[in-house]
């Protein structure tokens, strides 16, 4: 699932978006979902410009995959090179920052790639349906959610 900040009018920067810091979620911090181990970390990807040639070898581009246990990894893509603050192997705790979001592999523009799968590698897995609980989807209170392409999830009205 990509994951994008919009304003009021639905666009997810501000002016003409030529630039990547004229994305909203651009930088933003990417946060461990849940107490883990990093189990992956790919750095080192080039981010690309708005409109630039996307990499297809490397379509996640800048990664962090952390280990939920019970067969469920949560898989980070596009994160902005050199911004990683994780290392495998290491134990992180929900909410510490693991990276920053960016403009990384195949990226149509900034945003964060977010997906809980059932493999460490994303070529080889299958992704498993997000769920969240106490939260606004599209502008209603939800205590238990799923959400769907266009839909929009707020922590608070």
């Amino acid at each position: 699932m990509d994951w994008l900040k919009v304003d009021a009018t639905g666009s997810s920067h501000k002016g003409g978006g030529e630039e990547l810091v004229d994305y909203y979620c651009y930088a933003d911090e990417a946060l461990a979902v849940a107490d883990s181990i990093v189990a992956l970390v790919v750095d080192g990807v080039p981010e690309h410009g708005i409109g630039a040639l996307r990499d297809l070898y490397n379509v996640a581009g800048n990664q962090v995959v952390l280990d939920l246990g019970s067969g469920e990894f949560a898989f980070y893509a596009h994160l902005i090179p050199g911004e990683t603050t994780v290392k495998v192997g290491e134990r992180v705790l929900a909410g510490r920052p693991i990276g920053k979001v960016g403009n990384s592999g195949n990226s149509s523009e900034p945003h964060l790639h977010f997906q809980i799968m059932d493999k460490t590698r994303l070529i080889e897995a299958a992704a498993i349906p997000l769920r969240f609980s106490d939260c606004w989807l599209n502008g209603k209170y939800a205590p238990c959610a799923e959400v769907d392409e266009g839909d929009t999830l707020a922590a608070s009205p």
